[in-house]
């Protein structure tokens, strides 16, 4: 298609403004409050499709050095406790906690929230500095478990079907150059619908796909599967849900009502739809 992509590693509290000021055109990452807040106000900025999800969920660790030699035994072990997001109070990892603590005396309130990267999440657990995190690799989540620096905690709840990750555009697409935007979806839609389906991992992306994640190529099938959704679809009632998990946290979201049927741009997903076929 013609398509070329400059890879860089941008924080998802930096990637916001570089999409709102055009520096930025393509983001994968997490949703936030600040991305609800900022389409609230306006910004050329929308989703464009989901990433990967697994039926497997995905589980917090918990630091044995928080623990200070206790078990784990639930979620009133939470209070109080450090646990870290990307992008602070407004992050998505806030719905999924905000399940696991469904049933008990703690609110998301009771936690300190700390802002930290992804990448600082393991040596931040073996050093008991957070309570509770999710390494973002199956690699250092077992590197964790082997030292004992951790142990399983809760299984992250997402809305069935979807990941926190997701691939967004920026103005530089949606508004300065909507054809590019097209193009580059067109791309996405037809990589999710012919090389992501069935069992990819040992297919023709297995060479890249090793290259990426820094595995062998024989060890791909231990790793769990995901499932890229062939119509880039998203579980109904997904963004409501992030609504109202925010909307319990104070000075978290700074528009009124609700803009969840603006989050994603489905005009712009059908048309790709439409034109890969």
């Amino acid at each position: 298609r013609g398509l070329t992509f400059q890879g860089s590693q941008v924080s998802a509290p930096d990637a916001l403004p570089l999409l709102s000021t055009g520096k930025l055109d393509v983001f994968f990452g997490p949703i936030s409050a600040g991305v609800f807040n900022a389409i609230g106000a306006g910004t050329d900025l929308a989703m464009v499709a989901p990433t990967g999800t697994s039926t497997t969920l995905s589980t917090w660790f918990i630091s044995t050095a928080a623990l200070g030699g206790e078990e784990y035994t639930g979620p009133e072990q939470w209070k109080g406790q450090t646990v870290y997001t990307s992008t602070g109070a407004g992050s998505y990892v806030l719905i999924s906690l905000a399940h696991i603590l469904e049933g008990s005396d703690v609110q998301l309130s009771d936690l300190k929230i700390t802002v930290l990267p992804p990448d600082d999440v393991s040596a931040a657990l073996t050093s008991g500095a957070l309570f509770a995190g999710i390494p973002p690799s199956t690699k250092l989540q077992n590197e964790l478990l082997e030292a004992g620096d951790a142990v399983r905690g809760p299984s992250a709840v997402w809305p069935e079907g979807i990941s926190p990750f997701f691939i967004f555009f920026g103005s530089s697409l949606l508004h300065d150059d909507p054809a590019l935007a097209q193009t580059i979806l067109d791309a996405f839609v037809d990589l999710y619908k012919n090389d992501l389906q069935g069992d990819y991992q040992t297919g023709p992306m297995a060479d890249t796909i090793a290259k990426v994640l820094d595995y062998e190529v024989a060890d791909l099938p231990t790793l769990i599967p995901l499932s890229w959704p062939a119509d880039l679809s998203f579980p109904e009632g997904w963004a409501e849900n992030a609504e109202n998990v925010w909307r319990s946290l104070p000075d978290v979201l700074s528009y009124d009502g609700s803009i969840a049927d603006k989050i994603v741009d489905q005009a712009l997903i059908d048309q790709s739809l439409k034109n890969v076929g």
